[in-house]
């Protein structure tokens, strides 16, 4: 695995209000207290629900960092 290369196609997600049927990007809000980017999983028209319609392809379950004397700080696992 030392040879192993890891690319990544970044892709906007797309959602859908489920009252109008409009699409656009997803939207995040930054939390300041958990330092993470939420999704906003409301239309910003209706204030109803959306439906993401792209952006599942693939979601992370778990991540663990190593935290020991002389593990590289720049080392995480990333489980999918």
């Amino acid at each position: 695995m030392e040879e192993s290369k890891l690319y990544i196609e970044d892709k906007n997600g797309i959602v859908k209000c489920n009252s109008f049927g409009d699409k656009g990007d997803l939207k995040y809000e930054n939390d300041s207290v958990y330092y993470m980017l939420f999704p906003i999983l409301n239309c910003s028209k209706s204030g109803s629900v959306v439906k993401i319609v792209r952006g599942k392809e693939w979601k992370i379950k778990g991540v663990r960092l190593d935290a020991y004397k002389g593990c590289n700080p720049n080392r995480v696992a990333i489980e999918f």
